[in-house]
């Protein structure tokens, strides 16, 4: 069963509240899944990642979520399996025109997800292949556990973010059209989760704090705070 609200499509899988969440652009993906294949291909060298998500949501109920990107010459898509080899429904990574690149967040009410080694299967050269998670374990992810302060002057256009330290993150914004969902622009990484933003873009938005948890120079998890859309 599928759901609109807001201009995000929304997807209920049987018992399930399941939330099929592409970052980019920032839309909840509807349908019941496809091949898993596009026929984008990303370029450059392989690169893939498959990590677990915490998200926090200005207004309403924290999630958990599992967030897969693929990049490379030959890729042409691919899904996400859980720790029994389930194919997890809606997990179909989407290519995204502003990165260059294939990704998907799949996440559900807090505690859905089973800890263990999650599986990213893709298409490369025709070819399916696995990418294989560290183990996987929500309980011990950062969080903001307290809700990031959001401070906007209509006369500069400056946005002021203000979030609490996490260890081993870069923290970046992210800003999306509501209206199509689409992705307009990313910062660069910040140090810390005090950020302050010219935002040049006008008209409804909605805007997402980052946090990209590192470990050894590899993305490990994330943290994700979604701001209500406001006006600019």
């Amino acid at each position: 069963m599928n759901r609109k609200q807001n201009g995000l499509v929304f997807k209920t899988s049987g018992r399930n509240f399941i939330v099929i969440f592409s970052l980019l652009p920032f839309i909840f993906f509807a349908g019941c899944g496809g091949g898993g294949a596009s026929s984008k291909s990303g370029g450059g060298a392989f690169e893939a990642n498959l990590v677990s998500v915490k998200m926090s949501q200005e207004g309403s109920s924290n999630l958990d979520g599992v967030f897969a990107s693929l990049s490379g010459s030959g890729v042409t898509g691919g899904w996400i399996e859980n720790t029994t080899g389930v194919r997890i429904t809606g997990s179909d990574l989407q290519y995204e025109n502003y990165l260059a690149r294939f990704q998907t967040l799949v996440s559900a009410n807090s505690g859905s997800f089973n800890s263990g080694v999650y599986t990213l299967k893709y298409t490369d050269g025709g070819e399916t292949r696995d990418y294989k998670s560290k183990i996987l374990d929500w309980t011990i992810v950062p969080s903001f556990t307290a809700a990031p302060i959001f401070d906007y002057n209509e006369q500069s256009r400056n946005l002021r973010i203000a979030a609490q330290n996490l260890p081993g993150a870069k923290f970046r914004l992210e800003i999306y059209r509501s209206s199509t969902g689409s992705l307009i622009r990313e910062t660069s990484e910040f140090p810390s989760g005090n950020i302050t933003e010219f935002v040049q873009e006008k008209g409804t938005l909605r805007i997402l704090l980052v946090a990209n948890v590192y470990e050894s120079g590899s993305l490990r998890s994330k943290a994700i705070h979604v701001f209500r859309d406001r006006d600019f």
